[in-house]
């Protein structure tokens, strides 16, 4: 009979989460007894008198490496197995596996700690943080909570497919907890940098995020299964705001950056991702592949690519006929 108790790998996620501040468990508790929709989870961050002006992501274990040099880098476990139906691990590993997404476009905004200060905006009206990393210097995106969102958004939808993997029941039960961590770090963040206090609007707003969320989910589906073009339009929009002006080519890198990390993980045991041993990149180690001319763009024109052309042409015409 397999033993109950976690394994040396388990063990070592559930002692680095010991570490979290008591306030932080208290809420992570709440949050795994309560039965509200998940907009209105959030609630549980006020058993607190006074909020924290930590995000998850300032919270990184020492010595820990802050980049992977590839996509996704996926250590071994140690153990062939891990006990996914355990709940502290569950919740001790999303929260890790959080922190790893919720850093890579991580944002602050100094002036809502000063005293009578003016937040900057955007020209969309959004407040107007400062962030460094990849994300932000190479793509040129806006350090905003949107952009922070959407982009830790794409992180957790990686891991989302690769938990789908386990059993129905702890597939549903690990990808509820990244969820919750993630609600409970954006109200978080409405809190202590948009100075969003009400709490009606506060659950107004993390309504719109999951409808977002559950956006986003279909659109990379449909992209992963019906080809990059469509998977591209989905990262343009969500990532790019639909922004007319932006670089396709950067598009493909975060479109290259998906399919490679998912293959990454695919490869990765289930025991790997109960402990959280995943550490994200940048999709900058994508560029030679974007960017190497394809084989096929300078191949004669054959019978069947007519073939096709005569197809596409054909379905057009009656698509504008109706």
């Amino acid at each position: 009979m397999a033993s109950s108790a976690p394994c040396k790998a388990c063990l070592r996620v559930l002692r680095q989460h010991a570490r979290t501040s008591s306030a932080e468990l208290r809420l992570f508790r709440h949050i795994s007894s309560t039965s509200l929709p998940p907009q209105r989870l959030l609630r549980a961050s006020f058993i607190l008198s006074r909020p924290s002006r930590r995000t998850f992501a300032d919270a990184t274990t020492p010595n820990e490496p802050t980049q992977s040099p590839t996509p996704i880098s996926v250590r071994d476990s140690g153990s062939a197995t891990a006990p996914l139906d355990n709940v502290d691990l569950t919740r001790a590993s999303c929260t890790t596996l959080f922190k790893e997404c919720a850093r890579q476009a991580d944002y602050s905004i100094p002036q809502a700690f000063i005293a009578n200060a003016e937040i900057p905006k955007t020209t969309a009206g959004e407040d107007l943080g400062e962030g460094t990393g990849w994300w932000y210097e190479a793509l040129r995106l806006t350090p905003t909570f949107n952009t922070w969102a959407q982009i830790t958004f794409l992180h957790m939808y990686l891991l989302t497919v690769r938990m789908r993997y386990f059993s129905a029941e702890d597939a549903q039960r690990w990808q509820q907890q990244l969820h919750d961590a993630f609600f409970l770090e954006a109200e978080h963040r409405m809190n202590i940098f948009h100075g969003i206090s009400s709490r009606a609007i506060r659950n107004r707003y993390l309504k719109e995020l999951y409808n977002q969320w559950r956006g986003v989910l279909g659109a990379y589906d449909e992209g992963l299964i019906k080809g990059d073009a469509v998977l591209g339009t989905a990262v343009w929009r969500n990532i790019f705001k639909a922004d007319e002006n932006a670089d396709w080519r950067d598009v493909a890198l975060v479109v290259s950056f998906m399919r490679r990390g998912l293959r990454a993980l695919d490869k990765a045991g289930d025991a790997t991702i109960a402990t959280a041993l995943v550490r994200f990149g940048t999709p900058l180690t994508e560029r030679a592949i974007v960017e190497e001319e394809s084989r096929g763009l300078k191949a004669p024109f054959g019978l069947e690519d007519e073939q096709m052309l005569v197809k596409l042409k054909s379905e057009a015409k009656e698509t504008d006929s109706k």
